[in-house]
């Protein structure tokens, strides 16, 4: 599976499911659950949205604008001075050619391609298609820059695009981080702000964060890595069980925090936690993996989790206005 190292100026995006390579001079500006902003020389480059198709999908998704195929059900996803400009248009061929790669030649037929602009010269264009196969709905749209070459990177973008776990598992591949996750493995809550990383999963039987930090040589100057991840992840120093200088683990029980609602469920043993911390070979960067389940045993090996997490080469991100789910850590 691909990562996001560069390729010949492209690098590979995984998030929530869906894979696609972009230019690397693109950066992440946007991300929510469902959803990918792009960035380029400092401008809007792309929008990659989907949303389920299933029954209870529809229902949701019902006044969201990518709820609808039709350009009248997209017109209010867009700022007023550009509703007016926005047009239904003919799948171009080229656009054609590069999505047979994961979706079938039926929902191109019925996907919806649109575009818009002013006289200014803001506008771009769009599709949105169906994939019946991971029962989703993509909204995908470009900003037109009129850069050479920028029809090609277009299509090569559209080419690259997959949706649904590949051999079981999910990319997830942003800004320098990767992970490679089982299908199972549904994303609770997510947060990237300058430094700090950090991805919550939940299975049936545990929850799994994992965690990176930088710069290491800043983080770490008054402090070693087991009390810096004690503070972080309010981890008691009494349950670390292996530490050297540059890695630490620790397995036990943790009791709720003081004011917690431990007194409502007596009966109920305290979450049992296991983690490592480390830092990477010619890194400077701290990652984390934490799982929480109810018994020691449950849940992932965590050599296999740790395994699966990396942090990559910095990929020059730029400033991006970073949309993400609120999480207290």
């Amino acid at each position: 599976m691909g990562d996001m190292t560069a390729q010949d100026g492209w690098k590979r995006v995984g998030w929530n499911g869906v894979r696609l390579s972009v230019p690397e001079v693109w950066h992440p500006a946007g991300i929510e659950p469902s959803c990918l902003v792009f960035e380029k020389d400092g401008r809007p480059g792309m929008t990659i949205r989907w949303t389920s198709t299933t029954a209870r999908g529809w229902r949701r998704i019902r006044r969201h604008p990518v709820g609808r195929a039709t350009v009248s059900g997209m017109r209010r996803g867009f700022p007023p001075a550009l509703r007016r400009t926005l047009r239904e248009t003919a799948v171009p061929a080229s656009w054609r050619d590069a999505l047979a790669g994961c979706f079938s030649a039926a929902e191109i037929d019925a996907a919806a391609a649109f575009s818009w602009g002013d006289a200014g010269g803001h506008g771009g264009e769009g599709i949105v298609v169906d994939c019946r196969r991971t029962s989703r709905r993509f909204l995908i749209h470009f900003h037109r820059t009129d850069a050479p070459g920028e029809a090609a990177e277009i299509r090569r973008v559209l080419a690259s695009i997959h949706s649904g776990p590949e051999d079981g598992r999910v990319l997830w591949a942003v800004f320098d981080i990767q992970a490679e996750l089982p299908g199972e493995f549904r994303l609770l809550r997510h947060r990237f702000v300058p430094g700090a990383f950090h991805l919550l999963f939940r299975t049936r039987s545990e929850t799994v964060g994992l965690y990176r930090w930088g710069p290491a040589s800043v983080l770490l100057r008054n402090n070693s890595l087991q009390d810096f991840v004690a503070k972080r992840l309010a981890v008691p120093q009494g349950i670390f069980n292996a530490a050297t200088g540059e890695s630490v683990a620790w397995s036990g029980r943790i009791p709720p925090a003081r004011g917690g609602r431990r007194w409502m469920t007596p009966w109920k043993p305290e979450p049992y936690h296991r983690g490592r911390a480390w830092r990477p070979p010619r890194r400077n960067k701290i990652l984390a993996v934490q799982a929480v389940s109810a018994a020691a045993g449950e849940g992932y090996p965590l050599e296999r989790l740790c395994a699966a997490f990396r942090t990559l080469p910095a990929d020059g991100g730029g400033k991006g206005r970073l949309l993400d789910a609120p999480l207290d850590v």
